[in-house]
C-alpha cells in the first residue's frame, strides 16, 4: 500500500508542482521560477524512494534488527555527502545535484535494506533444511 499511495502523491507533486511553485514563489524572476518547478519535479521521485526505505526500515526493527537500519542509512549518508561533493562540481548539474543525491541516498539505503533480508532469509532457510 505504501508504494500505491507513493506512486499516486508523487504524480500529484510533479503535475501540480508548477502550480505550487508559483502560488509560494510568485514574486521569483520568470527564470527561477522555472529552475524551481523542474527541481520540484525532480524532488517528487523522492516522493518514492523514502517511503519505501521507511517501510523497510520498520520492517527490519520489526522482526527485532534494530542497527540494520541504521548502519544502511549512515552508509547511504556516507554515499550522498561524497556524490553530492563530486556532482555540485559538475556545472551542467549544479543545484540539481543535491536532488539527484538524495534520491541516490534513499535508494541505496532501501537495496542494502533489501540485500541484507534477502541474506537473512537464505541463512534461515539453510538452516531449517
Amino acid at each position: 500500500f505504501t508504494l500505491i499511495g507513493s506512486i499516486i502523491f508523487a504524480t500529484a507533486f510533479y503535475f501540480l508542482s508548477n502550480f505550487a511553485v508559483k502560488i509560494l514563489y510568485s514574486r521569483l524572476s520568470l527564470n527561477d521560477l522555472n529552475i524551481t518547478i523542474k527541481m520540484a519535479r525532480v524532488q517528487s521521485l523522492s516522493v518514492l524512494t523514502l517511503p519505501l526505505m521507511q517501510t523497510l526500515n520498520a520492517c527490519l526493527i520489526a522482526c527485532g534488527h534494530i542497527f540494520v537500519p541504521s548502519i544502511t542509512s549512515l552508509t547511504a549518508s556516507v554515499v550522498k555527502i561524497v556524490l553530492t561533493v563530486l556532482l555540485l562540481k559538475v556545472k551542467s548539474i549544479n543545484i540539481f545535484a543535491v536532488i539527484i543525491t538524495d534520491i541516490i541516498c534513499y535508494l541505496v539505503a532501501c537495496l542494502l535494506n533489501l540485500v541484507y533480508i534477502i541474506i537473512r532469509n537464505n541463512k534461515n532457510q539453510v538452516v531449517e533444511r
